[in-house]
């Protein structure tokens, strides 16, 4: 690509005259090219994902539950904390 550099901005939106008044303030010091909107998006934005089967329990969970116990039920735990624990664990054990 041209643009890409790694360093910048690589996408602007402008979608009103506010937003098209300021662009024009500085667009001729800068590097830039008109693209179609749908060309630029990333594939995920473009898709609809479904519907996940356990929303609706997800919400009743989020606004009647504590929050530690939708993180458990819904994230896990993960890698990091288990070790923890289990560190903890241990040193109860070894310092009795």
């Amino acid at each position: 690509m041209e643009f890409d550099d790694n360093k910048d901005i690589s996408f602007v939106l402008i979608n009103n005259k506010v937003g098209e008044r300021i662009f024009e303030e500085f667009r001729e010091d800068i590097k830039w090219k008109e693209t179609i909107f749908l060309d630029n998006m990333q594939l995920l934005l473009k898709v609809l994902f479904p519907e996940p089967d356990n929303k609706v329990t997800f919400w009743t969970d989020f606004l009647n539950i504590s929050f530690g116990y939708i993180t458990k039920k819904y994230v896990g735990t993960g890698f990091i904390n288990k070790v923890k624990c289990g560190l903890v664990k241990i040193k109860r054990k070894l310092i009795g």
